[in-house]
């Protein structure tokens, strides 16, 4: 019967009443069924039983008294501590929880047994793992009596378990019961404050969830064993038993990764259903709790102190099923559209297999560059991907499916990685690293281990306004440290108190949708592997050395097999300083090690692309880039990254350093669509769903490449000016790098490839001024007083002093010099080199002396002289400062440490434009900066300019050209910032010219626009602007380029189309919705042949037909 009195002394009752004591808790078995089990540590399917027993109590005080919580008006008085026992017979110790119980010794005429049935709330777990007697007596902040210790923790856990009120607990010795009571008070302090969604691992289970196979397909599977603190267990022996079939192996060994050899399970034939059945003496994690196995609601529970070895047990269910051979086909209507296009996709899907297929789930990874309009059969878009659900497909019978797309790449101006970009280590699915350390933050998608680890540790104090280290299920963390910020859960945590988090707290909540990271990721590596090639990949000394050769100045792009980088001992990349490199990497099972190194760029602008690899082993080498690996399963033994891992799953002990991917990746011409069959009730014989390999049949693309990303109103903008071609493309490939007018007002010209030009006609034609020179890159022409020019290049600066008749070299020969400035003052020169940082010369560039006392950052960028302050941009390092003439400098942070140009108003406001980050104001020389974006949509800053009036110009590569008043430069106001055009032209250079008042700008197909009025709306023609109106195109006949202009009189969808004599459509010019006013369109017929060829005006208001004749 319940014992229940006032002050009765209980002082042995647990040696009366059939040797049975008191705990507390009305507490009944299968209460907390709903708790939450860890996830990558354990699983659904299988039971773990074992039976433990009671034999004597351990240590604790007896006398401890307290307010009965179930009714007030009571006193319990009674011993308060620990038991002794077994699990399975090994040695264990116990708590108990419920007070109105009886707790059962084991006798050998009462043979009381416990089995283990659900985990313990968290506080409880907490306290177990934290305390006497898991963690060896004496420790810091524990009473020295070891007694008193235990008896403070067991009324700690009836504070939890049954609500015992603290505050209320004695002894008969006052003194004592105070001191067990403020330790029992400072337990369950630190407890709620850090306890969380604690629950024990699981230790032995199946690595796989319930299987579905096909027909009498055998079934491959491996068990894991771990301890209690989630760490692999190695030898141990697991035995196997099941009906239906024959096991490979009745008994196995773990490894020392926890892991058994794989096992094989053949089914007998006609077998539907099996299970497998494991069992393994394995630990048995404190904090499991026991019931009576007679009469579980009659007596007290036991809650396990320190872990046991047990005997437990897991299960697998298998079933088979029919086959059901789905493939997967695509198509485009239109593989070479132009920018605004309407197109359409069609996939099919057929069922080739023997039954009919059901409830199949197709998903399409709708890439950036295309807008969605519509799709078919009720697909849903959601987060970039579009989903279809088809009830069933016939054997023998197939689906078709559509989706209807604009063709529209202004949409976003540059790829970024998504939510992914803010972290340093971002893993879709499970990370486990026992040891490591990751200077940045960590995004886990489901599961997380980490122990002797370190997050964050780079990262400024936020006072937990940041979130560090986020995880979407489960965390075990043994112990580290957290930096910076908190740490956020969505199911469960183990958070040890070894585990320091510095800067923050712990938090359960959602805060990262995976899936639809998990779906821009891969749409992304797809998009990317779909880059056109532009380096050159070289093998040599067998395979050992591979070597990557590219020479863009913006983005080199390269090709590798998964053998290729298997087989190289080491891997160079040469590219130009501050490109951009993207290393596209195809197929699986991947071993990557030895030597890389980058050459001429920074870590931050390098991205290996692994589209379709699924398994990847990385090990001893020092990754000098970003990983983006969105389908692989990555095992980093051990090195270091600096750059951003992006993968599925990740384990191992490498090292990973925050130098976060900031490239400017522009969308390519062409686009690829990728669709994959992601789900199906039957099972296919030649593919699995959902996998992401490519070269599966149920596994479909299509690409379109973009013949004209000008369309759409010569690349948007508001309509200020219109900006028409001038001459022929700049010959051999070369391109525009730097533009400037030289003292007679004429263009000059610095290309990649190393070559200077000189227009006196405005840019029709030009004449090539420095033969022999051997640069491969003009970075910057400085023009000084009478015939002197400067240019900087890759192999130092080279002067003229007859106005680029010739040419000599002028120095710092073994510099790449990026840019030059002179001070009008003094005729000093200043240039900015990539890695040797500042140089001045006081003699006309015959010596130079390099000035760099303070200058921290070397890779310079830019340079501009402001009234004798010198400002130099860095590409790591921000801003460095002069007001000496370069005698010493002061770093200045604008707001970001990568800066690409520098530039200044005519009213003296300073322009740093960043590379990634946008544009930086700067009112006081220099001296302070903020960041500028109102209406800006601009991130990558190349090119800064402006006029006399104060007007400013910016070019922005693939997002075209943008203009901002004087108006607001004064202050640090927002600008209102204007968007003129050029969008998807990839503008290189820009330049006022002062005389006229255009503005001109190369791109990088060699060729140069003009826009005559950049700073006003400009209309043409004699028709009123609110009629819908087009008028004849001038020049006409014209070679190879003439100007189409048309008026709107109400905001409409417009369409301007140019076809053949034939009636064939030559080129869609604009396809967009326009507001009412006047516009005027280049039309660049080169690769056409000469004839009559006629535009079609079209909109609701109407259809307008003109002709024109290309005359070569």
């Amino acid at each position: 019967m319940k014992k229940r009195m006032t002050f009765f002394l209980l002082i042995i009752s647990f040696l009366i009443f059939n040797n049975t004591t008191f705990s507390n808790a009305p507490d009944t078995v299968g209460g907390d069924a709903s708790i939450p089990k860890f996830g990558s540590f354990t699983t659904p399917a299988g039971v773990n039983t074992t039976l433990a027993r009671v034999t004597a109590t351990d240590r604790g005080v007896n006398n401890m008294r307290f307010t009965n919580p179930y009714n007030p008006s009571e006193v319990f008085q009674t011993w308060a501590g620990s038991f002794k026992g077994d699990v399975d017979g090994n040695p264990a110790n116990f708590y108990c929880v419920d007070i109105l119980h009886y707790l059962a010794f084991w006798k050998s005429n009462a043979p009381n047994y416990y089995k283990d049935s659900i985990f313990t709330p968290s506080a409880i777990t907490y306290v177990l793992m934290n305390y006497f007697p898991y963690k060896p007596h004496p420790y810091p902040g524990a009473l020295s009596n070891r007694d008193r210790e235990a008896a403070a923790v067991q009324i700690a856990l009836w504070h939890f378990a049954d609500g015992v009120d603290l505050s209320t607990v004695t002894n008969s010795n006052a003194g004592l019961g105070t001191e067990i009571r403020n330790r029992a008070i400072q337990i369950v302090n630190d407890a709620n404050a850090n306890a969380g969604s604690l629950i024990p691992v699981k230790t032995l289970f199946f690595t796989d969830d319930d299987m579905s196979l096909l027909g009498s397909t055998p079934a491959s599977f491996t068990l894991k064993a771990f301890n209690e603190l989630a760490q692999p267990a190695a030898n141990v022996t697991v035995t196997l038993t099941a009906t239906g079939g024959v096991l490979s192996q009745s008994t196995v060994q773990t490894t020392a990764t926890g892991e058994t050899p794989v096992i094989t399970f053949t089914p007998n034939p006609g077998a539907t259903n099996v299970t497998i059945n494991a069992s393994a003496q394995v630990i048995v994690p404190q904090g499991t709790r026991y019931f009576h196995t007679v009469a579980p609601n009659t007596y007290q529970k036991l809650v396990l102190a320190t872990p046991a070895v047990g005997f437990r047990t897991a299960s697998l269910n298998l079933e088979w099923t029919q086959l059901a051979d789905l493939s997967l086909s695509k198509s485009v209507s239109d593989p070479e559209p132009d920018n605004g296009d309407v197109i359409t996709y069609t996939l099919t899907l057929t069922n080739n297999g023997p039954v009919t297929a059901t409830n199949v789930e197709i998903s399409d990874l709708f890439p950036d560059g295309l807008e969605f309009i519509s799709a078919s059969n009720s697909g849903a878009y959601n987060n970039g991907k579009i989903t279809w659900n088809i009830l069933s497909v016939p054997s023998g019978g197939s689906v078709q499916l559509t989706i209807t797309a604009r063709v529209n790449i202004q949409i976003q101006p540059a790829f970024d990685l998504g939510v992914a970009k803010d972290y340093n280590l971002f893993v879709l699915r499970d990370l486990n690293q026992p040891s490591s350390d990751t200077e940045g933050k960590v995004a886990v998608g489901r599961d997380c281990y980490l122990s002797n680890y370190s997050v964050g540790y780079t990262l400024p104090a936020s006072g937990g306004t940041e979130d560090v280290l986020v995880v979407g299920r489960n965390v075990v963390f043994v112990s580290g440290d957290i930096f910076g910020g908190n740490a956020v859960y969505g199911n469960t945590e183990t958070i040890s108190q070894q585990v320091g988090i510095v800067d923050g707290t712990k938090r359960q909540d959602n805060i990262i949708d995976f899936e639809a990271a998990k779906n821009y990721l891969q749409s992304l590596s797809a998009q990317l592997n779909g880059y056109t090639t532009n380096g050159s990949t070289t093998v040599t000394n067998g395979v050992i050395t591979v070597t990557l050769d590219g020479s863009d100045p913006f983005l080199n792009v390269f090709a590798l097999t998964a053998q290729q980088l298997t087989d190289a001992q080491e891997v160079f990349i040469n590219v130009p300083n501050g490109s951009v490199v993207l290393v596209n990497v195809r197929g699986n099972n991947i071993d990557w090690g030895g030597n890389l190194v980058v050459n001429g760029t920074s870590y931050t602008n390098a991205l290996f692309n692994f589209y379709n690899a699924t398994d990847i082993t990385i090990s001893q080498i020092d990754v000098t880039g970003t990983i983006l690996a969105p389908k692989a399963d990555i095992n980093f033994i051990t090195g270091v990254q600096h750059g951003q891992m992006i993968c599925k799953s990740l384990t191992g002990q490498a090292q990973f350093n925050n130098r976060p991917f900031i490239g400017n990746l522009p969308i390519d011409e062409t686009i690829t669509n990728v669709a994959e069959v992601t789900a199906s009730d039957q099972l296919d014989p030649d593919s699995s769903p959902n996998n992401g390999v490519d070269t599966e049949d149920d596994f479909a693309t299509a690409a379109i490449h973009v013949s004209d990303l000008t369309s759409g109103g010569s690349g948007g903008g508001t309509g200020l000016g219109n900006w028409a071609a001038i001459g022929n493309p700049l010959p051999n490939e070369e391109f525009g790098w730097c533009l400037t007018y030289d003292n007679s007002g004429n263009i000059l010209v610095g290309t990649w490839g190393g070559k200077i030009y000189r227009s006196t006609d405005g840019g029709l034609t030009f004449t090539h001024l420095n033969a022999g020179m051997g640069a491969a890159f003009i970075w910057s022409i400085a023009v000084a007083s009478g015939n002197t020019i400067y240019a900087s290049t890759e192999r130092g600066i080279y002067k003229s002093t007859d106005n680029g008749t010739t040419w000599a070299s002028s120095g710092l020969a073994s510099s790449d010099v990026r840019g030059l400035t002179i001070n009008p003052s003094d005729g000093a020169l200043y240039a900015a080199t990539w890695g040797t940082g500042a140089y001045k010369s006081t003699d006309n560039g015959a010596n130079w002396t390099q000035i760099n006392n303070g200058l921290e950052n070397l890779a310079a960028s830019s340079i501009l002289i402001h009234n004798n302050t010198l400002l130099i941009g860095t590409f790591g390092g921000s801003i460095g400062r002069s007001v000496d003439g370069g005698a010493s400098w002061t770093m200045i942070n604008a707001g970001t440490p990568y800066i690409w140009s520098l530039g200044k108003s005519s009213n003296g406001t300073i322009f740093a434009g960043a590379y990634g980050s946008g544009l930086f104001v700067s009112n006081d020389a220099g001296a302070s900066w903020f960041r500028e974006s109102s209406g800006l949509n601009a991130s990558y800053i190349y090119g800064i300019t402006g006029d006399q009036s104060g007007n400013v110009f910016l070019s922005s590569w693939n997002n075209g050209i943008w203009f901002a008043s004087p108006s607001a430069f004064d202050n640090n106001a927002s600008y209102n910032w204007q968007s003129i055009g050029m969008q998807g032209t990839r503008v290189t250079a820009i330049v006022y010219n002062q005389a006229d008042g255009s503005l001109l700008a190369a791109t990088s197909n060699g060729q140069f626009f003009k826009n005559d009025a950049p700073t006003s709306n400009r209309e043409s023609g004699n028709t009123a602007p609110g009629e819908f109106a087009l008028m004849n195109n001038y020049p006409n006949p014209f070679n190879p380029s003439t100007v189409i202009e048309f008026s709107v009189r109400t905001r409409e969808f417009v369409t301007l189309s140019v076809y053949n004599i034939s009636g064939e459509l030559v080129s869609t010019l604009l396809s967009n919705e326009l507001n009412p006013g006047k516009y005027s369109i280049s039309f660049d017929a080169r690769g056409l042949a000469s004839g009559i060829y006629i535009y079609r005006l079209s909109s609701p208001s109407g259809n307008i037909v003109r002709k024109m004749i290309l005359q070569k």
